[in-house]
């Protein structure tokens, strides 16, 4: 399997509380936007389709696998 580095985009929002669970468990966050620009996220008429809902649970259950798996090889460490 080719090693890809992970892309960071520039953009998007962060919430407070990331920061502070990182200080707390001494570990990095990772947040997973699963919405749409169109969401209006965090506005009065806020809404999640149904379907970015159901693709954003998949995301997160084959990312635990994934994680899961590198585990059990000894953990991922980086590109090289």
């Amino acid at each position: 399997m080719s090693c890809i580095e992970p892309y960071i985009p520039p953009a998007g929002g962060t919430m407070p509380v990331a920061s502070a669970l990182e200080k707390l468990l001494g570990a990095p966050s990772l947040l997973l936007p699963m919405g749409q620009s169109s969401d209006n996220c965090h506005l009065a008429n806020e809404r999640m389709r149904r379907a970015n809902l159901l693709k954003g649970k998949n995301v997160v259950k084959h990312l635990l696998a994934e994680l899961g798996a590198q585990a059990k090889q000894g953990g991922y460490h980086g590109c090289k």
